[in-house]
């Protein structure tokens, strides 16, 4: 079973990408994000993590997953989470690497 955390800060983050980066439309980027809500488990950190230095929204989703206690932090950050390969158990994929473990 594969269950998925995400917090506030990732659904805007999110939304943020899919509009200054993909130039998506709004109502297209708010189906998105429900649907996103929908499914997921609204995880809420408690702890601060600062191992990314000067960059905050990485150190967001790293505290996402700890509080989660997650199997896989799924990014494709290839500067700063990808390097980091694990974080307290954590293991750091891309999703491609992610997919291939769950076979056809």
């Amino acid at each position: 079973m594969v269950i998925l955390h995400l917090s506030l800060f990732i659904l805007d983050e999110t939304s943020g990408v899919l509009r200054n980066k993909l130039s998506w439309e709004l109502q297209h980027i708010s189906e998105v994000i429900a649907g996103l809500r929908e499914i997921c488990v609204l995880t809420r950190p408690k702890k601060t993590v600062t191992l990314v230095e000067n960059h905050p929204a990485d150190n967001q989703v790293l505290a996402c997953a700890m509080e989660a206690c997650a199997d896989f932090l799924i990014t494709g950050d290839k500067k700063h989470l990808l390097p980091l390969k694990q974080l307290n158990g954590t293991r750091i994929v891309t999703p491609h690497d992610f997919l291939a473990l769950f076979p056809s």
